[in-house]
């Protein structure tokens, strides 16, 4: 899709937050190249299905064999969020510092990346270009500073 349908669906979504508006966000950036929050590549499409209407499943072509995720996995994921932004001021976006904040849902990993690009939530407060990937390496830099405390700790307990 052009990019001006993908910024009008965006906006109507942010303006509306609908299932709706999100389905049109899910159909205007099948086939855009994504990332995970570890910065591992994936795209997904949208099939047709008997009767010509697109089908409520995404298929995630991240490895050889697709995988798909289900629209209530998207829909759950999307009223979590919406419960995440009834405690906040107008406008203000709930920051989901990883993919199962959102919720222990199916493909979870590959819906976060959907819904940051999408402006539904916050990933990283200091966004960057390489937000993702910027994220994971923050986190693997705590967790070894943390594990070298902890070892560094042990030693003079000793």
């Amino acid at each position: 899709m052009e990019q001006d349908e993908k910024q009008t669906a965006v906006a109507e979504l942010l303006e509306d937050f609908s299932e709706e508006h999100l389905w049109a966000c899910i159909v205007a950036f099948q086939g855009e190249p994504l990332r995970t929050m570890s910065g591992l590549p994936y795209s997904y499409t949208l099939k047709e299905g008997k009767h010509g209407g697109l089908t409520k499943e995404l298929w995630v072509d991240r490895r050889e064999n697709s995988k798909s995720i289900t629209w209530s996995s998207v829909r759950m994921a999307f009223q979590n969020v919406l419960k995440m932004k009834e405690s906040l001021s107008e406008g203000e976006k709930p920051y989901v510092k990883r993919p199962k904040a959102l919720g222990d849902i199916r493909g979870v990993s590959y819906i976060y990346p959907l819904f940051d690009r999408f402006g539904l939530i916050e990933t990283d407060p200091d966004k960057g270009e390489n937000n993702g990937v910027q994220m994971c390496l923050q986190l693997e830099e705590a967790s070894a500073h943390s594990e070298a405390e902890e070892n560094t700790e042990g030693e003079i307990a000793r």
